[in-house]
């Protein structure tokens, strides 16, 4: 039997992230007008200026504001949150619940987004679809095993994490196409201890955060008719990477069907 738990009583998920990146920056006539349509008053009331993000234009960098548009925890985390800087909308979700009634709310919030600033710039187009999830899982055993989160000999995992050692780092990279959509993938793998001088000691935290690109092949850059379609599409080959790394007992205990 398994010492890891997930976060959660029945998943692992802690944040998503769902992106669109632009053709063009959204320019700060633009955040302006969208500051003042407060497009979301009731669902996501706390309105924030951002870090102004470095623009690079003819070798010089301007910065350009940044908004964002939340509704926070006490401690000012968002829960949702619809972000606006540079050539990204972003749309993060810290509590997840599954993924039908997440991806309800959030394909809204990112196509009324893209239109908003689409109303300003009108030549605006997108150049990618991304998303990224966290999962997180604990353990407070000292000499725990690998093989009791992970499938053992995964293609996904260096042999080190195998050997016997409690705190590593694993990351991983590739791309694939599938028809006219080249996909770009990601998977950082993290575990952290209570750090005490030279030692670590338990409670030990998994932390598996997978991100994916989708760009379509073509020109025009694709419209926001695809949203659906590649996020989706994400959203699948995010369950398939899960899926494959964690071994048969914890995919039964959040409930990850293959």
């Amino acid at each position: 039997m398994t010492s890891f738990a997930p976060i959660n009583d029945d998943h692992a998920v802690t944040s998503v992230l769902f992106g669109l990146q632009l053709d063009e920056f959204i320019e700060p006539p633009t955040i302006e007008l969208i500051k003042r349509a407060m497009p979301w008053s009731d669902s996501l009331p706390a309105v924030s200026a951002l870090p102004p993000v470095e623009i690079n234009q003819g070798g010089q960098n301007f910065p350009m504001p940044a908004v964002q548009f939340a509704i926070v925890r006490p401690d000012s985390r968002p829960l949702w949150s619809v972000k606006f800087s540079g050539y990204d909308l972003i749309v993060e979700c810290t509590v997840y619940s599954r993924w039908a009634d997440v991806w309800n709310s959030a394909s809204r919030y990112l196509s009324e987004a893209f239109e908003l600033v689409r109303s300003k710039q009108t030549d605006v187009n997108i150049a990618d679809f991304r998303l990224q999830v966290t999962d997180q899982f604990r353990t407070a055993e000292e000499g725990y095993k690998a093989s009791e989160l992970f499938a053992e000999g995964s293609r996904y995992l260096s042999p080190m994490a195998y050997d016997g050692r409690q705190v590593w780092n694993n990351a991983v990279g590739w791309i694939e196409t599938e028809g006219d959509v080249r996909y770009s993938d990601t998977l950082a793998i993290q575990i952290q201890g209570n750090e005490d001088g030279s030692t670590v000691t338990p409670p030990y935290l998994v932390t598996i955060q997978h991100f994916g690109r989708a760009v379509t092949a073509g020109d025009p850059v694709p419209e926001i008719g695809r949203l659906d379609e590649l996020i989706t599409n994400l959203h699948e080959r995010n369950k398939n990477v899960i899926g494959e790394i964690l071994s048969a007992e914890m995919r039964q205990r959040i409930g990850l069907k293959l």
